[in-house]
């Protein structure tokens, strides 16, 4: 009997190469390190017995039924073995178990889970005994879809679980994207694994490949969990997660000859992806460490190696709150370095998101802003976990020049620090480009106007890094480039370069274009859209996914029938804001995502830009101001209708049941594009359009496109892998942009970094 693997739902990891191991060791269970577990508690399901054309099992249930034996005898309080569960017990069941057994902080949960999967869209489905063959068309992709356990849905449980140590093992096929990870896990020592929060994913098969249905799999599960292959345990007797996944990854290729690959990842929600699950029983060998053989050319498995990753707190910036001009540099300074390290891969808690880190900062990053006129110094010291200082710094320049380009603040920070984005220790740089941190900011802003081809502007912007520091060999080099894109003689790019090699022959080069501009996701998003239908997910609400796999970048929609489906705008429960997942659970609603633009003040309040209409009052009145930039454009709902309308048609006596003020309007009224020029600023991105047929679509991007680029994809024709969008506005993206979804009991999160102040919602009528 074979089980066909589609595509995977988790980040496929490295292959783990072969080791074998010569003779036999007697294994003693060992006590456990680091604080102590309260409970370990599994769940077990096989499914064996389809319905409705779905092709029966051979051992599905057999391989649960010698799982929750296994872990029976390996430690685990509990046990609860289900099998051939129908629609609602699959899901019922789990959830029971989930948010039941893991209510309790310090437990350990493990979930089991063998029979078929599916994919529809690119998401993954849990498929119960009971659940429909999906066929072709949408009907019957719809039956199936409302029977089916959605993976998004398992991965919101996991998300939302408050045991400590939860991992989920699936013998099945499924894809989707909900347990993609952003980061690799780290591997840590077993005592600091069992500190941290865990939350792992093991799928017996890849993309494309067969798996039989013969038990491989549960026995070399078995042989790891109880030490009979020591080659899953670290050197001092533990299984964790990542060593289970890597074991399972090398020992069902091996056993396969390549044909079905294993893959493990982490969860990538930032916080729960700190720890290793660490299995209740270790074990000692009698006789010492057993010795490993490898064959030609691979390595034995490596114990699990102790590495910190950093967790960086970032203070509260200092600045004189009698001082506006200093203060709007100093929220600009900690909104942007809190996403700057983020972005980067780091552990980061601060005021402004807060989350609470999961063990004490290993580093400290404070800052402050003093305004001296027209000018402006900032003052940066990274301290280390004993509070000394690691690193620091300070730059300072034209006040103007730094509020208008807050964005390369992070930037500056960092690389006047000088240490690594790894390790946050010190790089001791013999060649750095400049010391002036005013002049590498000139240069930030050059490369930005060069990248959008401004060639006059980034002229000028070097000239200023040249004047800032006479000694910016790369600043000469780098103007030479943009002469000669300027259409300057041979002789005159040749002086800057000669100007460069006189102050220093062996001067860093710096980039000035990015590569990876010259790529174009939107042809291959179209042509995946063309391949790619909306579906039903419940009355007057389809979905549609498209995704171009070679530039990371996914595009979901929802377009809803309003007769059905009613559009409103809301706001969160305090000044602090609330994520758009919290807001939509506390509403009812089917989906909601972020709202307009919005500003933080030093108490991390946060208050809407622009108006804001909510239940017909006006909370924010219209801004004049920023109608012609960047806010355009007005999102509203009249006599129970969405509509979209640019900023310039609007007149005071405008009323509204809903509106929210933001911008631009990507697609100008008559479905052209409405940003003329590519900038490549590409960014997560929330927008809604109206179709031309009238049907209004809400839409976000994931992995980041620019603002043209957006324009291009919905302004293209739905028949041509578009969206056919007759006009389109912009809400808030970037960091901002999350949306939350659940309808037709189908969920789907896409995070943010940010709380927001207000938010769109739809909600069945």
């Amino acid at each position: 009997m074979l089980r066909w693997f589609v595509t995977i739902l988790l980040f496929a990891a490295s292959a783990v190469a072969h080791a074998e191991t010569r003779g036999v060791r007697t294994l003693v269970p060992a006590p456990a390190l680091g604080k102590p577990f309260s409970a370990s508690h599994a769940l077990v399901i096989g499914i064996d017995g389809y319905d409705h054309g779905w092709k029966p099992l051979g051992m599905a249930a057999e391989d649960a039924r010698q799982v929750a034996a296994s872990l029976k005898e390996s430690g685990f309080d509990d046990v609860d073995l289900k099998l051939d569960l129908g629609e609602a017990e699959l899901e019922r069941t789990i959830k029971a178990f989930i948010y039941g057994k893991g209510a309790d902080p310090d437990a350990r949960l493990l979930i089991w889970f063998a029979g078929h999967g599916h994919t529809i869209g690119g998401e993954g489905y849990l498929v119960p005994k009971d659940a429909p063959l999906p066929g072709e068309t949408p009907a019957s992709e719809a039956a199936f879809q409302a029977s089916a356990m959605p993976l998004a849905a398992f991965g919101r449980y996991m998300n939302e679980v408050k045991a400590r140590h939860v991992i989920a093992v699936f013998d099945s096929c499924f894809s989707g994207s909900v347990f993609n990870a952003s980061r690799a896990s780290v591997p840590a020592a077993v005592s600091k694994a069992t500190t941290q929060l865990a939350r792992q994913f093991i799928a017996s098969g890849s993309a494309g490949e067969v798996a039989l249905d013969d038990g491989s799999f549960r026995q070399a599960f078995i042989a790891a969990l109880t030490g009979k292959d020591r080659r899953a345990l670290s050197s001092d007797g533990y299984l964790t997660g990542s060593r289970l996944g890597a074991y399972l990854a090398e020992e069902i290729s091996r056993k396969t000859g390549g044909r079905q690959n294993p893959i493990y990842s982490t969860s990538n929600v930032v916080g729960l992806d700190r720890g290793d699950f660490v299995f209740p029983v270790s074990f000692a060998s009698q006789e010492g460490p057993a010795e490993v053989a490898a064959p030609v050319g691979l390595s034995p498995l490596e114990p699990a190696v102790a590495e910190d990753v950093p967790e960086l707190r970032i203070e509260p910036v200092q600045v004189a709150r009698d001082n506006p001009e200093a203060g709007l540099i100093a929220d600009k300074l900690a909104r942007n370095l809190v996403e700057y390290y983020v972005n980067n891969r780091l552990y980061v808690s601060s005021e402004l998101t807060g989350r609470e880190p999961a063990r004490p900062p290993t580093h400290r990053l404070h800052t402050k802003v003093t305004a001296l006129g027209d000018s402006v110094q900032v003052d940066i010291d990274l301290t280390g976990r004993d509070g000394k200082t690691v690193s620091t710094a300070s730059f300072g320049g034209e006040r103007a020049f730094y509020v208008h380009n807050y964005k390369f603040l992070p930037q500056i920070v960092q690389y006047m620090l000088d240490v690594s984005l790894r390790t946050l220790e010190p790089l001791h740089s013999a060649n750095r480009p400049t010391e002036v941190g005013e002049a590498y900011a000139f240069f930030l802003a050059a490369r930005q106007k060069a990248s959008r081809r401004q060639f006059d502007d980034a002229a000028a912007l070097l000239d200023r890094a040249i004047e800032a520091d006479p000694d910016f060999a790369s600043a000469y080099a780098a103007r030479g480039q943009i002469a000669a894109r300027l259409g300057a003689g041979a002789d005159e790019v040749d002086d800057y370069l000669k100007e460069a090699a006189a102050i220093d022959a062996d001067y860093p080069s710096l980039n000035l274009f990015d590569e990876q501009q010259m790529g174009d996701p939107v042809p291959a998003l179209r042509a995946a859209g063309a391949n790619a239908p909306w579906s039903v997910l419940s009355p007057g609400l389809e979905f549609r996914r498209i995704e171009a796999e070679d530039y990371g970048v996914t595009v979901l929609a929802w377009r809803f029938d309003e007769s059905s489906v009613a559009f409103d705008v809301a706001r969160a429960s305090t000044v602090h804001g609330e994520t758009v997942e919290e807001l939509r659970e506390r509403t009812g609603a089917l989906l909601a995502i972020n709202a307009s633009f919005f500003d933080l003040d030093m108490e991390s309040r946060l208050s809407p830009v622009g108006m804001l209409v909510v239940g017909g009052r006006e909370i924010n009145a219209f801004d004049a101001a920023k109608a012609k930039n960047p806010l355009t454009g007005i999102l509203y709902r009249r006599d129970g209708r969405l509509g979209i309308m640019p900023a310039s048609q609007y007149r005071p006596d405008e009323r509204f049941e809903a509106a929210v003020q933001t911008g631009p309007l990507v697609v100008d009224p008559g479905g052209r594009n409405g940003i003329y020029r590519n900038n490549f600023d590409r960014q997560n991105r929330s927008v809604v359009c109206i179709q031309g047929d009238g049907r209004p679509v809400i839409v976000q991007v994931s992995g980041g496109l620019s603002l043209y680029e957006v324009g291009e994809m919905l302004s293209s024709p739905d028949a041509g892998g578009g969206l056919g969008c007759e006009r389109a506005i912009n809400l808030d993206g970037g960091p901002s942009s999350q949306i939350s979804v659940l309808a037709g009991g189908i969920g789907l999160e896409v995070t943010g970094l940010w709380k927001v102040p207000n938010s769109l919602l739809l909600t069945a009528r």
